[in-house]
């Protein structure tokens, strides 16, 4: 069967534009914690606010690639991994940062429910970033190329 790669790239647009738009609520309040005054110092809000620019950066950059049917090195998913995780990471060690005094161990149960919160929020995009990974890991032979590429659509 032959597949039309300008159907494959724009059914591939669809998911990306749909994965983002049912996410758009999430990725708004990543934001919007990230830059609340209440969330430790300065410097870690900086951090947060970078790491979580990085991650979205990568997803877009994975996404377009993936539209384009253009596989990227390896590092990109490992860093945009790495990042999301982290700043997953970040937002309770931001709250025990905050406060270590006063129930540490009641913030860290807020924040990590919070961070799952938001991981449920852009669940559409996690599930993006899965198919993204796997896309932009696999290495195709030069003889079956034309054959995972049509498997990917």
């Amino acid at each position: 069967m032959i597949v039309n790669p300008v159907v494959t790239s724009f059914r591939r647009l669809v998911v990306v534009l749909l994965a983002y738009a049912l996410s758009v609520f999430g990725i708004g309040l990543i934001l919007i914690a990230a830059s609340s005054n209440d969330l430790a110092s300065s410097r870690l809000r900086t951090l947060i606010l970078v790491v979580w620019a990085l991650a979205w950066l990568i997803h877009l950059v994975m996404s377009v690639a993936w539209v384009l049917n253009c596989r990227l090195h390896k590092v990109w998913p490992a860093a945009g991994t790495a990042s999301a995780v982290i700043g997953l990471a970040l937002f309770p060690l931001a709250a025990m940062l905050e406060s270590p005094l006063t129930s540490s161990l009641w913030l860290a149960a807020v924040s990590v429910s919070g961070s799952l919160t938001v991981l449920a929020l852009v669940s559409p995009c996690v599930v993006l970033a899965h198919h993204l990974v796997r896309f932009h890991s696999e290495r195709v032979n030069k003889g079956h190329a034309s054959a995972a590429s049509e498997s990917e659509a």
